[in-house]
């Protein structure tokens, strides 16, 4: 659970920069943000490894990553896009990549509306930064705790079936998965 934020004029390589290999490494549940370049950098990562084989025993998920760059990610070679690094990588299933809501858009500090960015509290970590218990089993990526569900507040998981399509003009049973935070 960390947000890493890069911004200004110059070109930062990474948010996370993995250096050498490492055993059984997790990253999960962060905020990877890099605001430094413009849209015509070519080397403004999220995140960078010299090598896809440091990522051997490297479980990666629920991760935010985005930039103003070309290309979103290095490992070995440039990545363009979170699709690519899922399909060459076999990482970050539930992973995302867009641009946080940020509540201070001076950027004072990484607070995000806490409507975006969902994924599973880890047991390792149950306080965020500002000592908030993330007391549900739902969380925001990053360090902070910034989600307080609505009394009623229902999200679509996903659709169980029909699996295949559908006829125009027939009554077709729709069974679908939701979750109410």
């Amino acid at each position: 659970h960390n947000s890493i934020l890069f911004k200004g004029s110059g070109q930062a390589n990474g948010c996370l920069y993995l250096l050498n290999s490492g055993t059984n490494v997790n990253i999960k549940n962060n905020n990877f943000i890099n605001l430094s370049g413009t849209s015509m950098s070519s080397a403004t990562y999220s995140f960078y490894t010299s090598s896809q084989s440091y990522l051997n025993t490297t479980i990666m998920d629920y991760n935010n990553y985005y930039t103003l760059g070309s290309n979103l990610m290095y490992a070995g070679s440039a990545i363009s896009n979170l699709d690519m690094w899922k399909l060459i990588l076999s990482q970050d299933p539930n992973s995302i990549n867009i641009v946080p809501n940020f509540t201070d858009t001076a950027y004072g500090n990484l607070h995000t509306d806490g409507f975006l960015m969902f994924c599973p509290k880890l047991n390792e970590v149950t306080d965020d930064i500002d000592k908030t218990l993330r007391s549900l089993n739902i969380t925001n990526m990053g360090c902070y705790h910034d989600f307080s569900p609505l009394v009623l507040d229902a999200k679509l998981e996903m659709i169980v079936s029909p699996t295949n399509n559908m006829s125009v003009g027939l009554n077709t049973a729709i069974e679908v998965k939701i979750t109410n935070f």
